[in-house]
């Protein structure tokens, strides 16, 4: 039973990690900063604007897309020291 659960857990993980990238894509965001934001990345995802939305000025794109992506990158590295901090504390 415990294999089954790590498979499951990896399966689910995978599938988190394709739907930011793809959301993240689709939104005109660099997709590679928002791979391990998790849930949380999936939501902020759907609620910011998209950055290629018709009729906007290249300055609006612009900065859409830097502010989406800053916010991609600062889930990802909290997210991930996080875990690097929780594992480190958990092994003493």
């Amino acid at each position: 039973m415990g294999e089954f659960r790590i498979l499951l857990v990896i399966a689910i993980a995978i599938l988190v990690v394709y739907v930011c990238y793809r959301i993240a894509e689709k939104k005109g965001f660099i997709p590679w900063f928002w791979l391990f934001t998790g849930g949380l990345g999936i939501i902020l995802l759907l609620i910011l604007p998209s950055a290629n939305s018709q009729g906007l000025s290249e300055e609006v794109m612009k900065k859409r897309t830097g502010i989406a992506n800053v916010i991609g990158i600062c889930i990802t590295v909290i997210l991930v020291g996080g875990i690097f901090f929780l594992k480190s504390t958990s092994d003493k």
